[in-house]
């Protein structure tokens, strides 16, 4: 508990911070206009659905715990 105000001064620095999503969709907003950012903000939201789905059904700690598990799923280079 010692480090909690570090722990929320620390997460409220990153929240302030944009992400590249948020500069991938400013760019594409400014060089494309509303209809070209489309695609980047769905696969933006689409990443953040599998990661809070993961999240939500603990397969993080299954692929963090088994080594066979995080091999099976892994992306294999040049396929």
């Amino acid at each position: 508990m010692k480090l909690y105000p570090v722990f929320l001064l620390m997460a409220f620095v990153t929240v302030l911070i944009p992400g590249p999503g948020v500069v991938m969709t400013l760019t594409n907003s400014l060089s494309y206009g509303l209809r070209g950012t489309f695609g980047g903000i769905l696969g933006i939201a689409f990443g953040a659905f599998v990661v809070a789905a993961i999240s939500s059904t603990s397969v993080g700690v299954i692929l963090a715990t088994s080594a066979l598990a995080f091999t099976i799923l892994k992306p294999r280079n040049g396929s």
